[in-house]
């Protein structure tokens, strides 16, 4: 679960000039912790203006479960 704040993209934007969003600014810090690209999937996203928890599953088993 990761607190996003208002004004940040939830997933990654087609445009080049888009910075980064929550689920890559995510992957970025649990590749650092952990030395590699982690499993990561968002099971819900919320729009640009809302702030609010986002969960992310970590591994397969875990996404139908969290989407339910």
């Amino acid at each position: 679960a990761v607190d996003k704040p208002a004004g940040m993209l939830s997933q990654q934007s087609s445009k080049p000039e888009a910075a980064l969003a929550l689920d890559q600014l995510t992957i970025l810090h649990l590749a650092l912790a952990d030395g590699a690209p982690p499993f990561l999937r968002m099971v819900h996203r919320l729009d640009r203006p809302t702030t609010g928890v986002v969960l992310f599953a970590t591994n397969p088993r875990a996404t139908a479960p969290l989407a339910r």
